[in-house]
């Protein structure tokens, strides 16, 4: 039974091969027929099917042969068997076909293969879905992070909402990848990263009133395509859209960014403010951008704009800026700095000025109040008696121009926010003067215990703090550990003992204005015309003012610590050596024998300057006295010579006291001519 089971097999196996061949020659010769009938009497569909057969690289007389000859043997019941070339020949029929898909929006075609030819040449896998897979597989292979970050649209619009306007700016010029998928969503990827990190700023400062900042898409689409759910315009010379870019979106940020900076510095200089200050001031921006005053009042208008909490925060704002610019004690007690302020274009030169970025110089200020408001016809008298062009350095035609509207092109006066928002609350009938006292001290104290109110952290923060107040005086403004110290007890002992040490180290520095009035070190008198070549010390820098900067925390002392015996040792040689090595080699040594080349004194040694000046005027003459003296010279004629010497010397004396008096002043010089006997009765009582 084994046996015989094993001898039917082959033939088993050859009979369902063949049966297969006939069924896949039947579905072959019925397709064809199929499509024969279609198409017949229908010359034009019979010469392009032709003609891609033949492009195909099938004969055609040859399957026409060959499906004769089937139909014959099918007819006779000849029972004929496929060989292997006549299936060979079926399969080498490609029926392929182009189908149209979208892939990201766009249209593309691809080739349609049928099951066998998939499992002939692909290996029963279809290549398109081979190719997918191949493309989850990133290939790291000589590109950088943000490259490959910048693949999936996802990951490089979520790079994004972490960079502020430069820097998107920067790396959409470095990185052509985050370009490339900036550009395919644009208006998608400026919306995500502002309603990220300004969503406020980004609803009240819409694209649409800044036609200024927009720019064509890149991918020329039309609101007209898009609202037919279509990607691309069919039509070419449709108007391409116009969507924000990324100088709008340095616009949106850096707003936001200069308005939250400018109440930090105003907290940090005991001003506080309501927490829906800042939406307030992006509005009062907003306003500040009108160029005339009837749009600025119907813009206040709308009250779902511009809401009663809104009006009240920007009165408090004028006030507070008012206190900020004015000295309770030392004035100037006016207004004029903050109407100036108030009527440019937008709160950016406030924000220069808050953090000395500009402005910090009287000129400056005084060229921006020229420009703005000065009355020339009325205060310009001198200008025009002399026939003059430019005022400071600006024509004539520039002067008083920017309080005007439009910037100086109409003429009528454009009303600032300061004079149109009182105008607006009394049309709304808040009664905003009955609130100025409490706008005026509202933030400094609690009115519950009494104390006193430090500003929080997050009322204080900013962004990059070291950069933004480089130029500010911040010795008198609220700092992080001020709020650190107003919960004391809260703090852990570390904190407690960083905050003392900052303490001690302003106390020791600012030692340099609290020296004694009667310690004369630092003053010029006393001091001998031989010290003068001398550089300076430390001590003497202090007692003129000079304050030693702080350190950072991370800077390493070159002190050792205190119980580090051996460290001082090594620190107080080092110090005294200078820096120089124990261990010299022969060419130090030789070079350090410059040093030591100088005449041993004696310190017991009384000196005397005028010894020492009249032994070093003798020595010329000495020298010539040797050589006109002759050895047989008597005694007498050399005491002669000896007191003319002396007389000589005497004469040096007083030219060298009036030279001494003339490098002091001239009075000196004429005190000693005019008490000349005086003088010499002193010299002699010498």
């Amino acid at each position: 039974m084994n046996d015989a089971n094993g001898q039917a097999r082959p033939s088993n196996g050859q009979q369902t091969d063949n049966n297969d061949s006939h069924q896949l020659a039947e579905d072959v010769r019925q397709r064809a027929l199929e499509e024969a009938e279609d198409s017949k009497g229908d010359a034009w569909a019979e010469s392009e099917r032709d003609a891609m057969l033949e492009d195909m690289g099938i004969d055609l007389t040859g399957m026409d042969e060959y499906f004769d000859e089937y139909n014959d043997e099918m007819e006779g019941d000849a029972g004929a068997e496929m060989d292997a070339d006549h299936v060979g020949l079926l399969r080498g029929i490609n029926r392929i076909t182009i189908e149209e898909v979208e892939v990201n929006g766009m249209k593309k075609k691809k080739f349609k293969f049928d099951d066998l030819d998939i499992e002939d040449h692909f290996d029963n896998t279809d290549p398109y879905e081979t190719s997918k897979a191949m493309e989850s597989r990133l290939d790291y292979t000589g590109r950088d992070l943000i490259s490959v970050l910048c693949q999936h649209v996802e990951l490089a619009v979520e790079l994004g909402k972490h960079l502020n306007g430069r820097d998107a700016l920067n790396l959409c010029l470095a990185n052509r990848a985050f370009y490339n998928v900036v550009n395919v969503y644009l208006l998608s990827s400026i919306r995500t990263w502002i309603e990220y990190r300004a969503p406020e700023a980004g609803r009240i400062f819409h694209y649409q009133l800044y036609a200024r900042h927009l720019v064509d898409d890149p991918q020329r689409r039309t609101w007209m395509a898009l609202k037919q759910g279509m990607t691309t315009s069919p039509n070419k010379d449709s108007k391409i859209r116009k969507v924000p870019g990324l100088k709008y979106l340095q616009l949106v940020l850096g707003r936001d960014k200069y308005c939250k900076e400018i109440l930090a510095i105003m907290a940090r200089c005991g001003h506080r403010m309501p927490t829906t200050m800042h939406h307030s001031l992006l509005r009062l921006w907003l306003l500040m951008d009108i160029s005339t005053s009837h749009q600025r009042q119907a813009m206040l208008r709308m009250t779902h704009l511009f809401k009663d909490i809104d009006l009240y925060n920007m009165q408090m704002f004028i006030i507070k800026l008012g206190m900020l610019f004015n000295d309770p004690v030392y004035g100037p007690c006016k207004y004029d700095l903050v109407q100036l302020m108030l009527g440019q274009k937008g709160l950016y030169k406030l924000w220069q000025l808050l953090t000395h970025k500009k402005f910090n110089k009287l000129s400056d200020i005084l060229e921006l109040k020229l420009r703005y408001d000065f009355d020339f016809f009325s205060e310009g008298g001198y200008w025009l008696e002399n026939m003059l062009s430019q005022i400071q350095g600006i024509p004539l035609q520039e002067v008083g121009q920017q309080h005007k509207e439009g910037w100086g092109a109409g003429r009528a006066h454009l009303l600032r926010p300061d004079e149109v928002i009182p105008i607006e609350a009394v049309r709304r009938g808040l009664q905003l003067d009955e609130h100025l006292s409490q706008m005026m001290v509202w933030g400094y104290f609690d009115w519950r215990t009494g104390e006193n109110i430090v500003p929080s952290m997050e009322e204080m923060y900013i962004e990059d703090e070291d950069g933004i107040l480089a130029n500010v005086d911040t010795l008198e403004h609220w700092k992080p550990r001020h709020v650190l110290k107003k919960r004391w007890f809260d703090l852990t002992p570390e904190q407690q003992d960083e905050i003392l040490s900052d303490e001690e180290d302003e106390r020791l520095r600012a030692q340099a204005w609290c020296g004694n009035s009667d310690d004369d070190a630092g003053s010029l008198e006393g001091v001998s015309d031989s010290d003068s070549d001398k550089s300076l010390d430390l001590d003497e820098e202090i007692n003129r003012g000079f304050i030693v900067p702080p350190q950072p925390r991370d800077h390493e002392s070159t002190v050792p610590d205190v119980d580090n015996m051996q460290g001082w040792i090594d620190f107080v040689n080092e110090s005294i050596l200078g820096g120089i090595p124990v261990d010299l080699g022969e060419d130090e040594k030789i070079r350090a024998q410059a040093w030591g080349s100088y005449p041993n004194h004696d310190p017991g040694e009384d000196w005397g300057w005028d010894d020492l000046i009249r032994e070093r005027r003798n020595r010329p003459s000495q020298q010539q006295q040797r050589g006109v003296t002759s050895e047989s010279q008597d005694e007498e004629d050399l005491e002669d010579e000896m007191d003319d010497e002396m007389e000589d010397d005497t004469e040096d004396e007083y030219e060298g006291e009036s030279d001494y008096d003339d490098a002091g002043g001239e009075d000196d010089m004429e005190i000693d001519y005019d008490g000349e006997d005086e003088g010499d009765d002193n010299m002699a009582v010498a």
